[in-house]
């Protein structure tokens, strides 16, 4: 029977073979409510907390008038006595009957996410090594802690990781002797707390994973320099994203493990689940595989990538003088030529169009006093390490097969302007109109698709300066320039960089890979999807579409900070989280309820 006792007996059980336990329907002159957090009736399906109402209900509890206003509330429903707030969670089944679930008063909540601490407990309990467990919470976060000692901790980890989202994964777990008990025999969670700081003092053994091999070792290092998290935090059954990697910085990590010798592709970082499992994945790699850069340009030679090295010396004169024609510098001073990636030219079309197209503005301020002499040293220092730097585009006519070629030069041409004395007061004015006169110049081919401009401070006490950089992006996109700026503030500095990766190197990769497979894999995967047809705005969305699948609703904060704490507790990326959005709007706006194809 189920009936709290302050309603007496109001539900009778009912247990049916393969069937979820209920708690049947309410008893005559008995009302059953679950409401939402605002006390509205959820949907049939949707959890909620169980309220009961009728003639059962008691009028409150003896000398405690805060736990009666509490727990006592005046119907609304029909304003007559009053809803018993039980602290059970259940929700209403298609047969009318309710589905029990646990005690509200046991969920806590975690990052946004309600928690139960008995479902993670449950699966720690379910690892064959695990005799007892327990969870608790404080300072926002989950502890785990099991017993006996001998369990291994990285296993249970590992266990915990493939059976739960990563809000329900405990931040840390220990293994121990014994869990402490109670004088009735249950777990004593509140002496389970007050061990966490001795359990998480410096002097205790601490139960995260440390690499246990040179591989792991390597790949907690490129990870450290990556994140900027000190080596010793990082647990080797942490997730790349769970850490805080994105996109992003999953190229910059496995850049720095091809540094240090291990292969690391990005599908390997986005399909592994730990850091353990993704060394296991680079060691058993064959050494020849680790040791391939498909980027080399050891064996590389100038204009070989024009129609896979065909042209003749003849045509490759003939372009050399056609190229020097159109950008309006020397024959002698192009080092090679190269054709466009396809991002490349659906930039460089646009530009066409707009000249201002794909134009990138950034501005940014220098403390302290700049040799400006030495800024510009350090700035062609960085050109003649990056080809990409040197670069322009031209229209050829000397082979029609291409749309755009892009020339390296010998010499990098950007265009820099110094303003002096410049009042500080003046500077937010002087954004503004150079963002504005900046873009209204756009880019030509024939011109420096660089620029930088710097505008110091007239004032004494203050020893400052304003700079702007514009770009084109065929030239670089976010990473590249973060490389850029890094290794010219080094160099800046007399700092001695790494040896540089080329974009003519990635080209030449581009041109290795087998085209028709490419095109042969793009046919099978989008074979039979769907034209999703264009959304004319303004429309209303369709509310009517049928889904078969659960719907849970999260708002989402339009800070960026908060966003890529939501990614990694679901170990996603940004641009996961922004393409299924936008494909779930695509959906909404055109009645789709099972796909949308957009991007292709």
């Amino acid at each position: 029977m189920y009936g709290p006792t302050e309603c007496f007996v109001c539900h009778a059980v009912e247990i049916r073979s393969g069937e979820p336990v209920t708690i049947g329907h309410p008893i005559p002159n008995t009302e059953c409510y679950i409401l939402d957090r605002h006390l509205q009736p959820v949907p049939i399906g949707v959890p909620g907390e169980i309220y009961v109402g009728g003639i059962c209900v008691t009028r409150g509890y003896v000398n405690l008038p805060e736990l009666t206003r509490e727990r006592l509330l005046p119907n609304p429903f029909t304003d007559q006595g009053y809803l018993y707030r039980t602290g059970d969670t259940g929700r209403w089944l298609p047969n009318g009957t309710v589905e029990y679930f646990a005690r509200r008063d046991d969920q806590v909540k975690v990052r946004g996410h309600r928690v139960e601490p008995q479902e993670i407990e449950t699966v720690l309990l379910s690892h064959p090594e695990v005799q007892s467990a327990a969870v608790v919470i404080t300072s926002g976060k989950l502890y785990g802690f099991v017993s006996p000692e001998s369990v291994p901790v990285g296993s249970l980890k590992a266990h915990s990781s493939s059976c739960l989202p990563p809000y329900m994964i405990p931040h840390t777990l220990f293994a121990l002797a014994k869990l402490p008990s109670t004088t009735n025999g249950k777990t004593d969670k509140r002496a389970l707390v007050g061990l966490l700081t001795q359990l998480t003092s410096p002097t205790t053994g601490c139960s995260t994973t440390h690499p246990r091999n040179l591989t792991e070792t390597l790949i907690v290092e490129a990870l450290s320099q990556t994140l900027g998290i000190a080596t010793g935090d990082i647990d080797m059954y942490d997730s790349f994203f769970q850490l805080g990697g994105d996109s992003i910085s999953a190229i910059r990590f496995s850049s720095l493990c091809r540094d240090c010798g291990l292969h690391v592709s990005i599908a390997q970082i986005f399909k592994c689940s730990n850091l353990a499992e993704l060394a296991e994945c680079v060691a058993e790699q064959p050494s020849t595989t680790q040791s391939h850069d498909p980027y080399s340009l050891l064996d590389y030679q100038p204009f070989s990538l024009l129609d896979n090295g065909d042209l003749s010396s003849t045509t490759v004169d003939s372009l050399m003088q056609e190229a020097a024609s159109q950008l309006n510098i020397e024959p002698v001073n192009i080092t090679d030529i190269l054709p466009v990636s396809s991002l490349q030219q659906g930039f460089l079309v646009s530009t066409l169009k707009d000249p201002s197209a794909y134009m990138v503005q950034e501005s940014f301020t220098i403390p302290g006093t700049l040799d400006i002499d030495r800024l510009q040293r350090a700035w062609h220092q960085v050109a003649q390490r990056h080809d990409i730097l040197r670069t322009k585009f031209i229209q050829p006519r000397t082979i029609s097969s291409q749309t755009f070629l892009q020339v390296v030069t010998s010499q990098c041409d950007i265009e820099w302007s110094v303003h002096t004395e410049i009042s500080h007061n003046d500077w937010p004015r002087i954004e503004k109109e150079y963002f504005a006169t900046d873009r209204q110049r756009g880019f030509t081919f024939n011109g420096p698709l660089l620029r930088i401009s710097l505008y110091t401070s007239s004032t004494t006490d203050i020893t400052q300066t304003l700079g702007f950089l514009t770009f084109h992006h065929a030239l670089l996109d976010a990473w590249s320039q973060n490389i850029i700026l890094a290794e010219l503030i080094g160099l800046y500095h007399d700092s001695v960089p790494v040896p540089a990766t080329q974009f003519t190197g990635y080209m030449r990769h581009l041109q290795s890979l087998d085209q028709p497979q490419l095109q042969q894999f793009w046919q099978g995967n989008l074979d039979g999807a769907k034209l999703t047809p264009a959304i004319q705005f303004p429309m209303h969305p369709n509310e009517r579409v049928l889904h078969e699948y659960g719907i849970h609703r999260f708002t989402f904060s339009t800070s960026l900070p908060t966003l890529s704490a939501f990614c990694r507790e679901q170990r996603i990326t940004l641009n996961s989280l922004l393409r299924g959005v936008w494909a779930l709007t695509l959906a909404r706006y055109l009645g789709e309820s099972d796909e949308v194809t957009f991007g292709v």
